[in-house]
């Protein structure tokens, strides 16, 4: 009897990689099923479609002018800048809003176009009405910007150092080298109770120039900029502002901006596929995986990266006993 066990071999793999590749689709068609503009217009929610990752204390949205709770508003297309924390659902006047950044000279009138707006988890992207693109992905404890600048246009920032959605009773942000700046915002928790302490370096693809406008904003400029786009990494710390010295730059940069966008989804689609359904309409599915998304918000992890050090509720910095 004639055997073939090359052919059979390759008819072997190739089932196998039909099937793995079926596999994947499927998981990756649940970022499909989640529909992160439910819940966002006016108070029907307090939901936003911003950039984050699975308890993280980053997530990266614009801000609408005037803001509703959480900072965005679907139906108002003005904005005031690009912020990177906030409580999706609070039910309340909501917290965060830190380290707000306006890709535009004056930060006037600036809208989004909302016919090109996209999110899904763990990214999102706008193009704004000065011709600025802005897309934005996250991780745990960092937040990464890119702002693609028209030819016709002179790349700025402006950086809002107060920016908070509640009380802010302290906050500074200085320059340190050409492409790092380090700041710090004490800011009230939801709705006015107790505090929280925010530190932060901001790093830069391209050296920039930075003064004070007349209204304390910041401005970034940059005059070498050898493309059309800045790329800003945001590193964060609620404990000790040393904890940020374990970031290094070359720490900060060592993924590059398509490959974080790709680990963030991977991320989710982990955590939506340890839940299958079956039945339902395609509404009743995207509801469901929307719902079930958004419950991986919270608690945020704000301890620090050894997991023993942690910010108290007295304000205080503590570390954790065995």
């Amino acid at each position: 009897m004639k055997t073939y066990p090359f052919k059979s071999l390759r008819l072997f793999l190739l089932l196998t990689l039909l099937y793995c590749t079926g596999a994947n689709a499927q998981k990756n068609s649940l970022l499909d099923k989640v529909n992160l503009f439910i819940g966002t217009a006016a108070d029907y929610g307090q939901m936003t479609p911003g950039a984050t990752v699975p308890y993280s204390q980053i997530q990266i949205c614009p801000d609408s002018k005037p803001r509703q709770h959480p900072g965005y508003d679907y139906e108002v297309p003005t904005i005031s800048g690009f912020s990177i924390n906030r409580l999706s659902g609070v039910g309340g006047s909501g917290c965060g809003g830190n380290v707000s950044l306006m890709p535009d000279a004056t930060g006037k009138d600036i809208r989004l176009l909302k016919h090109t707006e996209q999110a899904t988890p763990g990214y999102y992207s706008v193009q704004l009405s000065n011709g600025v693109w802005f897309t934005a992905t996250a991780d745990r404890r960092m937040a990464a910007e890119r702002f693609s600048f028209p030819n016709t246009s002179e790349a700025v920032l402006l950086l809002n150092p107060r920016s908070a959605f509640d009380r802010i009773f302290d906050a500074d942000f200085q320059q340190k080298t050409s492409c790092m700046g380090q700041g710090f915002a004490e800011c009230a928790n939801t709705c006015g109770h107790g505090r929280y302490h925010l530190h932060y370096r901001l790093y830069t693809s391209s050296p920039f120039v930075l003064d004070t406008i007349e209204d304390g904003r910041k401005r970034l400029t940059f005059p070498e900029l050898s493309s059309r786009y800045v790329e800003v990494r945001i590193v964060v710390s609620t404990g000790l502002a040393d904890e940020l010295d374990n970031m290094t730059e070359q720490t900060v940069w060592r993924t590059d901006f398509s490959t974080m966008i790709e680990r963030a989804k991977r991320q989710w689609n982990q955590l939506l596929a340890t839940v299958e359904i079956e039945g339902g309409t395609t509404d009743q599915q995207t509801i469901f995986y929307t719902s079930l998304y958004r419950t991986f918000h919270s608690p945020f992890q704000v301890t620090d990266r050894s997991f023993r050090k942690y910010l108290g509720t007295d304000g205080n910095v503590h570390e954790a006993k065995d």
